[in-house]
């Protein structure tokens, strides 16, 4: 016998010492066969072949039978496991966002510029709020300067009102209300040029005797041709201005009397008269026009125009009174 031979049984004694010991049968295989055994092949386990297959080399209770068992298993679990479906995510894992790569991308920051960090000055202030701070550090004539940017009427207005802020400012609302008040009033002065004239009442009466003192005719009085009228007319913002040790308030007035078409029945221009004179600033002011109902006016009904014209300034202020007029026959009676 060759070497090959012998290398043959012996590996086949091998093979029939590691047979399990419950094992109860042993086949032998005469020596005439084992010389003519065909060499093993190798053949591929498919996937899904059932275990221990016909044609197997081995026995099948051979160990080599076991291994051969145990590796088509692993196989055709992997195969098994390659071909699942993919386990479908819950409810709550589907409804998250899923953010592609190329957007999730993080851009690069921007690079802070080099060097020392420029603070813009701060805003100018206005005129006016740099001379309230004048008039707060006890600086009245540089604060009077910013002040003179604004037109004249407004000056005086304006510094009044900072000389009150700073005036408040230092007593931290303990001032006396007496002395606000006064300053308030002086402000009067310098804001009665800044608004209109205005005819604040107006009223036909029988009697005048001082402002607010008066007693107004009933509203369907009807006057007649010849007979005396007084009206009381109180005005505001009137200008009261200082000369000297008084002050003055000078007002041109005219009158007219108007037909139910507009067209001026009678007018009467009143020359100025020497102004009003006063040792303090007047505050109220009421005028007492008196005058006739002209003759051979026809009866009906009229209105009663009056304008007043502030000479200081050249504001004027209108205002009208209707009324009616009754024949000479009804007055007689």
């Amino acid at each position: 016998m060759t070497g090959r031979d012998w290398l043959l049984i012996l590996g086949t004694g091998l093979t029939l010492h590691l047979v399990p010991a419950c094992s109860h049968r042993v086949h032998l295989v005469p020596e005439s066969n084992l010389l003519n055994l065909p060499a093993p092949q190798t053949r591929e386990i498919q996937t899904g072949a059932p275990l221990a297959a016909e044609g197997s080399p081995y026995h099948p209770h051979s160990p080599f039978a076991d291994r051969v068992k145990d590796a088509q298993f692993e196989r055709a679990h992997y195969a098994a496991a390659q071909r699942r479906e993919p386990t479908p995510r819950s409810d709550f894992l589907s409804s998250l966002p899923v953010t592609p790569p190329e957007a999730a991308s993080v851009e690069p920051r921007p690079t802070a510029p080099s060097g020392p960090k420029v603070t813009p000055p701060p805003p100018e202030d206005p005129p006016l709020v740099t001379a309230l701070r004048c008039y707060l550090d006890h600086r009245p004539d540089e604060g009077q300067t910013w002040l003179a940017r604004f037109e004249p009427p407004a000056q005086d207005l304006l510094r009044g009102l900072l000389v009150l802020a700073a005036h408040l400012a230092e007593a931290k609302g303990s001032q006396d209300p007496t002395a606000v008040l006064a300053q308030l009033r002086d402000l009067q002065a310098p804001l009665q040029p800044l608004v209109p004239l205005e005819i604040r009442k107006m009223c036909f009466c029988k009697w005048i005797q001082k402002y607010g003192d008066y007693d107004p005719l009933p509203g369907r009085h009807a006057f007649r041709p010849g007979e005396w009228v007084q009206v009381y007319v109180e005005l505001e913002n009137f200008t009261s201005e200082k000369h000297g040790p008084v002050y003055l308030t000078r007002l041109a007035h005219s009158l007219e009397i108007l037909d139910e078409h507009g067209q001026v029945a009678w007018r009467q221009d009143l020359s100025p008269r020497d102004p009003d004179r006063s040792l303090t600033p007047r505050r109220d002011y009421f005028n007492n026009y008196r005058f006739r109902i002209p003759e051979g006016i026809p009866p009906g009904p009229y209105t009663l125009c009056i304008r007043v014209k502030d000479l200081p300034t050249g504001r004027s202020a209108r205002g009208t009174l209707d009324f009616r007029v009754a024949t000479a026959a009804v007055r007689g009676s």
